[in-house]
């Protein structure tokens, strides 16, 4: 009696060779493939980091040279003709007509939101301008800290908005008769982060 039991069919050796070899392929693609990936995801990374990095060195950057330029510019009204004089003899009217006409100057050209002048005593005895709104700022503080070792002293105080603050020394024949402080919006140094900001990278898609 013939059995109906048959046995699996075999695949001969071409096709198994066929088969191996398309296997090995697809892996190889695959593998390709990943590599690409992990080195495009890598360049991507590595773009962003150095962006980044640069982002905060140009920020920096011009955070300083506002500074700088605050610091300058205190300096000079601090030296200017007659302020030094009107504060050693404490005429306040002689220290007002000193600044006065420069206020309009300083505030439209050179972005000044406020102007204040002290005594040796740490005694305000004028004021330009608007002070930082919401903002509690050790003014005491600077002044003496400036009277005291003559040499400027610059902060920056943040609230419902950011400013530079610089104060400096007034001098008289190399001796201290007052302090000056000049503060100025960070308005334009936003600005300047903001256009960094929207500084786009190279288009990779991990």
């Amino acid at each position: 009696m013939r059995s109906n039991f048959r046995r699996p069919c075999r695949l001969s050796l071409t096709w198994r060779v066929v088969a191996l070899s398309s296997l090995l392929l697809v892996l190889l693609v695959a593998l390709f493939a990943w590599l690409v990936h992990a080195n495009l995801t890598r360049q991507f990374e590595t773009s962003r980091a150095e962006h980044g990095e640069r982002q905060v060195r140009e920020i920096r950057l011009a955070l300083d040279r506002s500074e700088e330029g605050l610091r300058q510019l205190a300096s000079m009204v601090a030296s200017g003709q007659g302020l030094g004089d009107a504060l050693q003899a404490g005429q306040s009217d002689l220290l007002v007509d000193s600044l006065e006409a420069e206020w309009p100057t300083l505030q439209l050209e050179a972005g000044i939101d406020e102007i204040l002048v002290y005594d040796t005593e740490a005694n305000q005895l004028a004021t330009w301008g608007e002070g930082q709104s919401h903002n509690e700022r050790p003014i005491q503080e600077w002044v003496r800290r400036v009277l005291g070792e003559e040499i400027p002293h610059t902060s920056l105080r943040c609230a419902s908005d950011c400013r530079q603050y610089a104060a400096v020394p007034v001098l008289v024949d190399g001796k201290s008769v007052g302090a000056v402080i000049l503060s100025r919006s960070l308005a334009d140094v936003t600005r300047q982060a903001q256009q960094v900001s929207e500084y786009r990278l190279p288009s990779f898609s991990p």
